[in-house]
């Protein structure tokens, strides 16, 4: 936590290329519940080029279909999960956790960059034993967030975003967090 506290946000946002990332995924979120995402095209080709889902069309079927169908509902994690692999017979932490944040975005998003700048990380398994182990190391990340979000010194950190990002302070807290652990690369 102590590496995000001293982070300048205007600082660390200042290249163009990266506030059109913030950009991106306020038009994602804006537009996610105006469409049927599970046959807008433009919605999935925006989602897919910022969260780099690079999966086939069945793939993707599968995907956009289950995010439609928990639109306005509370899935957990394990749900999704459990679903993705059911359905396509890969388990997918990170994209169940796109997936998991664009239905609500108080839930974090896992990635490679959330995974080092917590200091997590994952072993090598298969099926049920990774599956559990997926869930488990979801699980820390919450905790993690809701840890961090609890401190004044993080909390601190969303309210200078929200400084610098005015026309997004309505982003959650977990996600103005998630955009910095992103760009401490």
């Amino acid at each position: 936590m102590e590496k995000i506290t001293k982070i300048d946000v205007a600082k660390l946002f200042s290249a163009p290329e990266k506030i059109k990332g913030i950009e991106k995924y306020a038009d994602i979120m804006q537009t996610f519940y105006t469409v049927n995402v599970a046959t807008e095209k433009d919605f999935q080709k925006k989602f897919n080029a910022f969260y780099r889902v690079r999966r086939g069309q069945d793939w993707q079927h599968v995907f956009y279909n289950l995010m439609e169908e928990n639109k306005n509902k509370q899935p957990s994690f394990e749900k999704i999960l459990r679903e993705i692999y059911c359905k396509t017979g890969r388990i997918e932490a990170s994209f169940t956790s796109k997936l998991l944040h664009t239905l609500n975005t108080d839930m974090p998003i896992w990635d490679k960059f959330v995974l080092q700048n917590l200091g997590l990380k994952t072993t090598a398994c298969s099926g049920e034993e990774k599956i559990l182990m997926t869930i488990s190391i979801y699980e820390k990340i919450v905790a993690w967030y809701k840890k961090a979000l609890s401190t004044n010194q993080i909390y601190q950190k969303t309210i200078d975003f929200d400084n610098v990002f005015t026309e997004y302070k309505w982003f959650s807290p977990t996600k103005k967090i998630d955009f910095l652990l992103w760009q401490m690369r």
